[in-house]
């Protein structure tokens, strides 16, 4: 699809020799699938949520919310600083890394546990449900320039209270909000993250 192409023309360094081919474009539709699968994961998950009521403020968030966002905050500053520079390739590795690694692999991983067995209405599940809230207004915001059609998909299966222009292409840029930004919080996990890598590899034999 044109997704799939526009991707392609972002995640290729202008300054080398261009490649396409039937590998590339796979390595690219799974990329796309992972956006995708992530989105379906969010939206699964705020079925129930109304952000007028339930938003939950960031002093009264877990810290692996806290992290979670920091994450959030660091992906905005890094797809500006790329976009700003036309590298647009680096787009396609800060959106891999943030939704294989920060998401898949560990935020959502984590919080099944609280959004699946916590009260319906239970701070901790609200306090979740505000982060993916967050996450998914990102999300789609960032993939607005390179993958429109996905973005719009996305937008169109929201929440109707979740929505405050009626496409994803009227939405404006996403904004960090300063209190996101926690270095102290994301080196004190990412030290946690380091441990878990070495972890799981020791557990494998």
């Amino acid at each position: 699809g044109a997704d799939i192409l526009r991707l392609w023309a972002a995640s290729v360094d202008y300054k080398n020799d261009i490649k396409i081919g039937n590998n590339i474009i796979g390595q690219l539709s799974e990329i796309f699938k992972k956006t995708r699968n992530t989105a379906r994961f969010l939206l699964g998950n705020l079925f129930d949520f109304e952000p007028d009521k339930d938003y939950v403020e960031y002093e009264n968030l877990e810290a692996i919310d806290k992290f979670a966002l920091t994450r959030l905050a660091k992906l905005i500053q890094n797809v500006d600083s790329a976009f700003i520079g036309y590298e647009f390739y680096k787009y396609f590795q800060y959106l891999q890394n943030f939704a294989s690694g920060d998401l898949s692999s560990f935020y959502l991983d984590i919080v099944k546990d609280r959004l699946y067995t916590k009260g319906k209405k239970s701070l901790s599940r609200r306090a979740c449900q505000t982060v993916l809230y967050e996450i998914l207004h990102v999300l789609v915001g960032i993939l607005v320039p390179v993958m429109p059609h996905q973005a719009e998909d996305i937008w169109q299966n929201m929440n109707e209270n979740h929505k405050k222009v009626e496409s994803a292409l009227l939405t404006s840029w996403p904004k960090i909000k300063p209190q996101w930004l926690n270095n102290e919080l994301d080196e004190e996990f990412s030290q946690l993250l380091k441990t878990r890598e070495i972890v799981a590899r020791a557990i494998e034999p």
